[in-house]
């Protein structure tokens, strides 16, 4: 069985579930809305609540795509469903690859539509004829949390395994990344320690891009995500074991 035929089952698999495509779009449109009203008043005229979360909570809830990786990788009806490709005559890269270009192909659609929502609908500030670059960010950082998503399913073996050690570790970052509040205001300990959190690198590419047309970190952003990637997927097939998905 070849790797597209693998991705259409693989893809048609996630679509299917309301709750991951509710997950993805609705829900975070809401948090973005609720944090928007709740904060409002609380910051300048250039950059409104709304404009400060609608980024901000867009790349925290892409930053979680690695748990619906793990749930299109190791979801329990998905792998029983899927054994018989491990016994099919098929690349053993391509079961994890697929998983990787399933969810990517989903969460991008699921985020676009998200995006477009918040700047056509709800006026929040994603670039305006910039737009596009801040969309390319967000699916090229998409990919890149699949890919680490997929990783992890590789380590831990089981989507609920994966899960308890990536959620606490993702609402960490998010926290020190300035997901939920400006870290800035914390003091200059804490703005220096919130660079740990890539996070932190994607929502300055992202500002700078939407408020000031700066396009210096774009680039360089693209390229560690992109080989960041490729150097996830590459430890995907060093450590992957087919009998691990039985």
């Amino acid at each position: 069985m070849n790797l597209f035929k693998i991705f259409k089952m693989d893809f048609m698999n996630t679509a299917k579930n309301p709750t991951l495509f509710l997950c993805n779009t609705v829900f975070p449109l809401i948090i973005i809305l609720i944090m928007g009203f709740i904060t409002k008043g609380s910051y300048g005229t250039k950059v409104t609540s709304y404009d400060y979360y609608g980024v901000t909570m867009t790349i925290f809830f892409v930053f979680n795509i690695a748990t619906t990786e793990a749930n299109t990788f190791m979801e329990k009806k998905i792998k029983q469903g899927n054994v018989r490709l491990i016994y099919s005559p098929t690349y053993t890269s391509n079961i994890f690859l697929s998983k990787i270009l399933a969810c990517s192909a989903f969460a991008g659609i699921c985020y676009t539509i998200l995006m477009l929502v918040e700047d056509k609908v709800f006026n929040i500030k994603l670039g305006g004829e910039n737009f596009i670059y801040v969309l390319i960010l967000i699916l090229f950082f998409i990919f890149f949390m699949c890919c680490f998503g997929a990783f992890m399913c590789c380590i831990f073996k089981s989507e609920e395994a994966t899960n308890k050690i990536v959620a606490p570790l993702l609402t960490v970052f998010g926290i020190f990344g300035g997901m939920f509040f400006p870290i800035d205001s914390l003091g200059s300990a804490v703005q220096k320690l919130s660079y740990i959190s890539p996070l932190k690198w994607i929502n300055d590419c992202m500002l700078k891009i939407i408020y000031d047309k700066d396009f210096s970190m774009f680039a360089p952003t693209m390229a560690i995500l992109a080989v960041g990637s490729i150097i996830l997927m590459l430890l995907c097939k060093a450590i992957f074991k087919p009998e691990a998905y039985i």
